[in-house]
């Protein structure tokens, strides 16, 4: 068999096919856990370790069961990443009421990663920067 410059083209052609396709297959791997909480952000979790629903903050909210927030974080957050340059407090009220004598029911410190503690796990319903 003779080999020509067109049955060189169509090997190529079948070959970058079936690798393309063979491409599109593979899945690709998605971040899990804290692993999904972009940098310079504040991240929530509805679950500890960084599992369930995220919320993503830059500034806060003041009101986490109104929209446009992030939907099921009212009083329903376990666990947090502090990736950002701020401290950020948490309240158990909207409009940054509540807490401790203070009016705050968690400090989360710049670069803070953990899970709640039991007490204070599902009582947060305003998110604050303070810089």
């Amino acid at each position: 068999m003779k080999v020509t410059s067109v049955s060189v083209r169509a090997a190529l052609v079948v070959g970058s096919a079936a690798a393309a396709a063979a491409l599109a297959i593979t899945p690709s791997q998605a971040a899990t856990g804290y692993a999904r909480c972009p940098a310079g952000k504040l991240c929530v979790f509805s679950g500890t370790d960084g599992s369930g629903v995220i919320g993503i903050f830059s500034t806060g909210d003041v009101d986490l069961g109104a929209a446009p927030g992030p939907s099921g974080l009212n009083n329903n957050i376990e666990s947090v990443w502090n990736r950002s340059s701020n401290n950020f407090a948490f309240y158990p009220e909207r409009n940054y009421n509540g807490g401790s004598a203070d009016g705050i029911s968690e400090l989360v410190p710049r670069t803070a990663k953990a899970t709640f503690y039991p007490k204070f796990r599902n009582t947060t319903s305003s998110i604050k920067k303070l810089g």
